[in-house]
């Protein structure tokens, strides 16, 4: 479908990647004409990040330690669930660095 970006690359290169990033803007389009239709409706930015079905990963390669799968998953959640906050880049000057992130117990 046309509405889809990132889409699965493994079969490109089998042996070399290791999952593909997904967004799936049926999950956008679909929610705002859900908003149209209800009269909710409001012209303004709008955001889905890893906590909604518009974005997440293709299959992993098996070559991938099923360990680094969970840990990739836990990191997903903990981003999804407001536990860990992504710092943003925007008006940082060259010098600036991001803060070390960590994943809470």
């Amino acid at each position: 479908m046309g509405d889809r970006l990132g889409f699965d690359q493994s079969p490109l290169a089998p042996d070399v990647v290791l999952t593909t990033q997904k967004v799936d803007l049926s999950y956008a389009i679909v929610d705002t004409v859900g908003d149209i239709m209800d009269g909710s409706f409001e012209n303004a930015s709008r955001s889905y990040g890893v906590g909604t079905p518009a974005t997440g990963l293709g299959p992993v390669n098996a070559k991938v330690d099923p360990a680094t799968v969970e840990q990739v998953e836990r990191w997903r959640a903990a981003i999804a669930d407001g536990v860990v906050d992504i710092p943003g880049m925007i008006g940082m000057g060259e010098s600036q660095t991001l803060p070390l992130l960590s994943l809470p117990e």
